[in-house]
Protein backbone atom coordinates (compact mmCIF):
# COMPACT_ATOMS: atom_id res chain seq x y z
CA UNK A 1 0.00 0.00 0.00
CA UNK A 2 3.45 2.29 0.19
CA UNK A 3 3.05 2.64 -3.67
CA UNK A 4 -0.59 3.46 -3.65
CA UNK A 5 -0.81 6.89 -5.89
CA UNK A 6 -3.25 9.49 -4.47
CA UNK A 7 -6.02 9.37 -6.95
CA UNK A 8 -5.92 13.28 -6.96
CA UNK A 9 -2.41 12.95 -8.41
CA UNK A 10 -3.70 11.88 -11.70
CA UNK A 11 -5.94 14.76 -12.32
CA UNK A 12 -3.37 17.50 -11.03
CA UNK A 13 -0.86 16.06 -13.37
CA UNK A 14 -3.45 15.90 -16.22
CA UNK A 15 -4.39 19.47 -15.26
CA UNK A 16 -1.17 21.08 -15.16
CA UNK A 17 -0.51 19.26 -18.45
CA UNK A 18 -3.61 20.93 -19.83
CA UNK A 19 -2.68 24.87 -18.63
CA UNK A 20 0.77 24.14 -20.25
CA UNK A 21 -0.73 23.23 -23.90
CA UNK A 22 -3.36 25.70 -23.42
CA UNK A 23 -0.95 28.39 -22.19
CA UNK A 24 1.23 27.96 -25.47
CA UNK A 25 -1.43 27.66 -27.71
CA UNK A 26 -2.40 30.75 -26.91
CA UNK A 27 0.47 32.66 -26.39
CA UNK A 28 0.54 31.56 -29.93
CA UNK A 29 -2.29 32.94 -31.35
CA UNK A 30 -2.47 36.22 -29.16
CA UNK A 31 1.10 37.18 -31.13
CA UNK A 32 -0.37 36.50 -34.42
CA UNK A 33 -1.14 39.54 -36.45
CA UNK A 34 -4.60 38.62 -37.51
CA UNK A 35 -5.90 38.10 -33.93
CA UNK A 36 -4.38 41.82 -33.41
CA UNK A 37 -6.29 43.19 -36.06
CA UNK A 38 -9.48 40.99 -34.75
CA UNK A 39 -9.16 42.93 -31.33
CA UNK A 40 -8.69 46.26 -32.82
CA UNK A 41 -11.63 46.01 -35.00
CA UNK A 42 -13.93 44.46 -32.00
CA UNK A 43 -12.54 47.30 -30.07
CA UNK A 44 -13.25 49.76 -32.84
CA UNK A 45 -16.45 48.53 -33.38
CA UNK A 46 -17.37 48.85 -29.62
CA UNK A 47 -16.64 52.71 -29.39
CA UNK A 48 -18.46 53.52 -32.14
CA UNK A 49 -21.31 51.42 -30.70
CA UNK A 50 -21.26 53.41 -27.70
CA UNK A 51 -20.76 56.67 -28.88
CA UNK A 52 -24.27 56.18 -31.63
CA UNK A 53 -25.74 54.99 -27.93
CA UNK A 54 -24.55 58.08 -26.68
CA UNK A 55 -25.98 59.89 -29.14
CA UNK A 56 -29.60 58.29 -29.72
CA UNK A 57 -29.46 58.85 -25.69
CA UNK A 58 -29.11 62.42 -26.00
CA UNK A 59 -31.40 62.20 -29.02
CA UNK A 60 -34.18 60.84 -26.80
CA UNK A 61 -34.05 62.80 -23.77
CA UNK A 62 -34.05 66.14 -25.47
CA UNK A 63 -37.56 64.94 -27.26
CA UNK A 64 -38.87 64.23 -24.11
CA UNK A 65 -37.39 67.27 -22.50
CA UNK A 66 -35.39 66.07 -20.42
CA UNK A 67 -31.72 67.42 -18.61
CA UNK A 68 -29.05 64.78 -20.31
CA UNK A 69 -26.32 63.75 -18.16
CA UNK A 70 -23.94 66.64 -19.06
CA UNK A 71 -26.46 69.05 -18.26
CA UNK A 72 -27.27 67.44 -15.22
CA UNK A 73 -23.47 67.68 -14.17
CA UNK A 74 -22.95 71.25 -14.93
CA UNK A 75 -25.87 71.52 -12.56
CA UNK A 76 -24.41 69.76 -10.01
CA UNK A 77 -21.30 71.54 -10.52
CA UNK A 78 -23.17 74.99 -10.87
CA UNK A 79 -24.86 74.17 -6.86
CA UNK A 80 -21.06 73.09 -5.74
CA UNK A 81 -19.44 76.45 -6.56
CA UNK A 82 -22.95 78.19 -5.04
CA UNK A 83 -22.49 76.27 -1.99
CA UNK A 84 -18.92 77.34 -1.81
CA UNK A 85 -19.73 80.64 -2.55
CA UNK A 86 -22.37 80.82 0.75
CA UNK A 87 -19.70 78.72 2.75
CA UNK A 88 -17.28 81.81 2.23
CA UNK A 89 -19.99 84.56 2.57
CA UNK A 90 -20.90 82.48 6.46
CA UNK A 91 -17.17 82.13 7.27
CA UNK A 92 -16.76 86.28 6.40
CA UNK A 93 -19.94 87.07 8.52
CA UNK A 94 -19.23 84.60 11.56
CA UNK A 95 -15.57 86.88 11.20
CA UNK A 96 -16.98 89.70 11.19
CA UNK A 97 -19.17 89.22 14.07
CA UNK A 98 -16.47 88.02 16.10
CA UNK A 99 -16.65 84.55 17.43
CA UNK A 100 -19.60 82.27 17.11
CA UNK A 101 -22.34 82.23 14.72
CA UNK A 102 -25.65 83.05 16.48
CA UNK A 103 -28.74 80.74 16.89
CA UNK A 104 -31.58 81.72 14.95
CA UNK A 105 -34.41 82.89 17.46
CA UNK A 106 -37.23 80.54 16.28
CA UNK A 107 -40.96 81.52 17.19
CA UNK A 108 -42.35 78.82 19.04
CA UNK A 109 -45.84 77.88 18.37
CA UNK A 110 -48.25 79.20 20.84
CA UNK A 111 -50.06 77.38 24.16
CA UNK A 112 -53.06 76.55 23.75
CA UNK A 113 -53.78 74.13 25.26
CA UNK A 114 -54.73 74.18 29.20
CA UNK A 115 -54.20 71.50 31.18
CA UNK A 116 -57.17 69.50 32.35
CA UNK A 117 -58.66 70.09 35.41
CA UNK A 118 -58.31 67.78 38.31
CA UNK A 119 -61.28 66.10 39.58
Amino acid sequence: MADAKDPADFFRDMLGQWERASNEIVGKMLQTSEFSRGMNNATTVSLKLQQAMHEQMTRFLAAANMPSREEVASLGAGMRALDERLARIEAMLIAATGGKPAAPDRPRPPRTRKPAPKA
